[in-house]
């Protein structure tokens, strides 16, 4: 029977209350003393209480497996505070006349048990297995409220462990869903490349599967250092710079303490992305792309801007801006920000992320 006097952590802070109650008990009978002639015998109230409550001690274990058999059969309802005070109520009937037993074997006064028991009148009876009822109660209430805490605390926990699975992912599936844009504008300005210049369409190739390679090794984290970011940035470009050539110009600008401050993978490249889609795959002529990326005290602030083409239609921004915002709404909630607008001859995205306290100034 393993729940017999398990010297658990548990047991022992209920088993010190068990014994401050005794001591309470006694003092209190000692105070009371104080006010009379009558010589307080501390022996003998010792022993005559103890039994009672060392009785209480060995009956914690069982306290605990009542309370646990409940819950895990009814769960955190009304129905274990029904059977618990029921079967407290059992167990203080049983609890007095076997402690009343214990405390007259210990002081020697068998003979007089025998006749108190049979003297006492039932309000007598009642009052000593009140006393017994309410020590339970104190004990089985103490211990289902705990228990129900500790489930509720483990509940919340599943919930946000679930939350955060679920955060993963769709962060997973959201970076999946960035790979097949640059794949499909790499092959579809491959085809062109094949025939019209092999060597380049060989350099391409190259690069392509450079890139492949080191996405998916950043994809395995949410975070990667600003550098890694930039250099996969650069991978796309190269791409893209064989498939445009003079029409695209990109220019960067990166504050040096920033490369190593963590970003999200896969953050620069839909920018990117965005400016080729709506700027240089529209215009003949050269298109100019800035980026700059700098701290802001506890932010890292990224800047791209592209020149217009002459017929340019304004839209709140493609699919790529969009998973953009959906990765930034799951990693900083409510504290990153995407802004865009359209300034003179040039179109602005601006980029604001919360950094980690550890990178704080």
């Amino acid at each position: 029977m393993s729940f017999l006097f398990p010297l658990t952590r548990s047991w022992l802070i209920y088993a010190a209350g068990v014994l401050l109650l005794f001591l309470m008990s006694v003092t209190s009978s000692w105070v009371y003393y104080l006010g009379t002639d009558i010589s307080f015998q501390w022996e003998k109230q010792i022993l005559t209480r103890f039994p009672s409550y060392g009785l209480w001690l060995a009956l914690i274990p069982l306290i605990f497996a009542l309370v646990r058999n409940r819950i895990n059969r009814y769960g955190l309802t009304i129905r274990p505070v029904l059977h618990l005070a029921a079967g407290g109520a059992i167990l203080a009937v049983l609890h007095r006349p076997v402690a009343s037993f214990l405390s007259a074997v210990v002081t020697g006064t068998t003979g007089e048990f025998y006749t108190d028991i049979t003297s006492a009148s039932f309000f007598q009876i009642m009052a000593y297995v009140l006393d017994s009822y309410l020590v339970f109660l104190l004990l089985a209430g103490t211990r289902l409220t705990e228990t129900a805490w500790r489930m509720a605390s483990e509940d919340r926990e599943r919930a946000l462990k679930l939350e955060r699975n679920l955060a993963d992912s769709r962060l997973q599936t959201l970076s999946i869903q960035f790979q097949p844009h640059f794949i499909f504008n790499a092959l579809q300005g491959l085809s062109m490349l094949v025939y019209k210049d092999p060597s380049a369409a060989d350099s391409m190739i190259t690069t392509l599967s450079d890139l492949l390679r080191a996405s998916a090794r950043m994809a395995e984290s949410p975070f990667i250092p600003l550098s890694d970011e930039l250099a996969l940035s650069e991978k796309y470009l190269t791409i893209q710079q064989i498939r445009f050539g003079s029409r695209l110009s990109v220019a960067t600008d990166t504050d040096p303490d920033c490369l190593s401050l963590p970003c999200p993978p896969f953050i620069l490249q839909p920018l990117f992305e965005n400016a080729i889609k709506h700027a240089v795959e529209r215009n003949p002529e050269p298109t100019r792309v800035a980026l700059t990326i700098q701290r802001e005290g506890t932010r890292l602030i990224i800047r791209m801007t592209n020149s217009l083409p002459p017929k340019f239609t304004e839209s709140s921004g493609g699919t790529g801006l969009s998973l953009i915002r959906e990765r930034l709404n799951l990693l900083y909630p409510g504290t990153a920000q995407l802004n865009s607008q359209r300034l003179d001859s040039q179109f602005l995205i601006e980029l604001t992320l919360p950094l980690p306290e550890g990178n704080h100034p």
